[in-house]
């Protein structure tokens, strides 16, 4: 089983109007980084889902890592992959671990942002906001793009590895 730290960027909050516009991961016991943009959504999508299949295939199985992953970025992610008509991998509630619900305690409404917890377990935070993503985008500025998505990767398995060590989540095995 091979962890995928996740994060997307869109261009807006529906997925039923808005486009992703770059998804990056890092794998925990790899260490390997990737990154997927394209002004082919399309593409985009097929090569983060292609990719995650080889993952998936020489790993005996992913789980999805991130901040708010289910309720936002795998969504996303899913809404958009059927726009297109792609083949999604089925995935179950097992295949993910979203860290502002082990955090937050499954309070939909509790407060609390990936930026919060960085600065309070001392690892530097985030270089900006959602709206700082959009601006690059439509700006055309990809590889700065880019770099503030897989800035949020890093914080967020920063975060991951410090919840495995405290137990507040549970370590599969390799």
């Amino acid at each position: 089983m091979e962890y995928i730290i996740i994060d997307i960027e869109t261009n807006g909050m529906s997925a039923l109007g808005n486009r992703v516009t770059a998804i990056c991961c890092k794998t925990h016991y790899g260490g390997v980084e990737m990154s997927f943009t394209s002004q082919d959504e399309k593409s985009l999508l097929y090569n983060f889902w292609n990719w995650v299949d080889q993952i998936n295939k020489s790993h005996n199985g992913v789980c999805f890592v991130g901040y708010n992953v289910y309720a936002f970025d795998l969504k996303f992610i899913h809404i958009r992959s059927m726009k297109y008509d792609l083949e999604v991998p089925v995935f179950s509630k097992d295949n993910y671990i979203d860290l502002r619900y082990e955090l937050l305690y499954y309070e939909k409404f509790a407060k609390g942002s990936l930026g919060d917890y960085a600065s309070f377990i001392g690892i530097a935070g985030k270089n900006g906001d959602g709206l700082k993503a959009i601006v690059l985008w439509d700006e055309c500025r990809i590889s700065e793009l880019v770099e503030y998505c897989m800035n949020d990767v890093k914080i967020t398995h920063a975060l991951f590895e410090r919840c495995i060590r405290a137990k507040i989540v549970k370590e599969l095995k390799k």
